[in-house]
């Protein structure tokens, strides 16, 4: 019964999350993008970015999936650990974002850009940080 209530409460944050994304691909969206290749959002450049600033913004690029991609594979693989020291941040964080990430990779983002995301992520995942560290350390370990 407690993995049906479990499932819900993530199906319901999913959603949640899910309801305020904003997906940035367009020619247009572009000038939202500083020359850092960061999200700029002033309220003067255009009427549109206060349309926005009260939505979560994923960018439709390579390096987005790249990110998710290795997010969940660190969810993933420090599962176990998670759960033993930091149940409360891994039920209530990292599992939940792991499912939002699998949802906008496998919805909403572009499929040629996750299929070059992934290729990035599978050339680079030896070299990106671990995960998780500092949650791990906070945890009781015994």
């Amino acid at each position: 019964m407690k993995k049906v209530e479990g499932a819900f409460i993530l199906n319901t944050l999913q959603q949640e999350t899910l309801v305020h994304n904003k997906l940035i691909h367009t020619k247009f969206e572009e000038d939202f993008i500083n020359n850092f290749n960061q999200v700029d959002l002033k309220p003067s450049i255009n009427n549109s970015a206060h349309q926005i600033l009260n939505k979560l913004i994923v960018l439709d690029t390579t390096e987005t999936v790249l990110f998710m991609r290795h997010y969940i594979a660190q969810v993933i693989s420090k599962a176990n650990t998670l759960v033993r020291c930091n149940l409360e941040f891994f039920e209530l964080t990292a599992l939940p974002t792991a499912e939002w990430m699998e949802t906008i990779l496998a919805t909403k983002i572009t499929p040629k850009v996750v299929l070059e995301g992934d290729r990035r992520y599978e050339a680079l995942k030896q070299l990106l940080p671990e995960l998780f560290t500092n949650e791990i350390r906070s945890g009781d370990i015994n």
